[in-house]
């Protein structure tokens, strides 16, 4: 038995929306003609994902950017998506500090990985997602079926394989699998 879903004129609040998974989520929605609320902290980015969104979708789409580790801007766009009257059936929290992310005291090895970028890793994976369900509660409680996903990583369950990042510049930050 296959299960179909049906997103049509679903509302879908997309966070981390221009990075490597959160464009395939917007993707896959605005196919299923979603009415898609991506947020990101690079408005250009933004803009392109919408341009070539809006050749795939009959749904709706808008746009917003913010960066999670500043309450004031999680706040006001609270404040706009309330004041726009968007409605929100889903919230997919997608947005996340992960190993690619440029920031020092972050992709290094443990020793050298900042108590001050693990705070803000927190704040990114964590803490941003806290205050936007706090915020819009009467705006996803509309919803005849609400829903918040979290985007996990496999590092939620196990411990990463160090042997994955010999010969390569990456590592696996402590604050990732702590956040997800």
């Amino acid at each position: 038995m296959t299960l179909k879903f049906n997103y049509k004129n679903k509302n879908i609040f997309i966070t981390g929306a221009t990075g490597r998974i959160g464009k395939k989520l917007s993707l896959k929605f605005a196919s299923m003609n979603a009415n898609l609320i991506l947020i990101d902290i690079n408005f250009d980015k933004l803009k392109n994902l919408r341009r070539k969104l809006i050749k795939k979708t009959s749904g709706k789409i808008s746009i917003f950017n913010c960066n999670f580790l500043v309450e004031n801007e999680i706040i006001e766009l609270c404040n706009k998506i309330k004041k726009k009257k968007l409605k929100i059936d889903i919230i997919l929290n997608n947005a996340a500090f992960t190993g690619g992310t440029q920031i020092t005291g972050w992709n290094t090895s443990f020793l050298n990985q900042e108590y001050k970028t693990f705070n803000k890793a927190l704040a990114v994976n964590l803490s941003a997602i806290f205050l936007i369900v706090k915020k819009l509660k009467n705006v996803l409680n509309q919803s005849k079926y609400p829903s918040i996903i979290n985007i996990a990583s496999i590092y939620s369950i196990i411990a990463p394989d160090y042997n994955m990042y010999k010969k390569t510049d990456e590592f696996n930050p402590a604050a990732y699998g702590a956040s997800k």
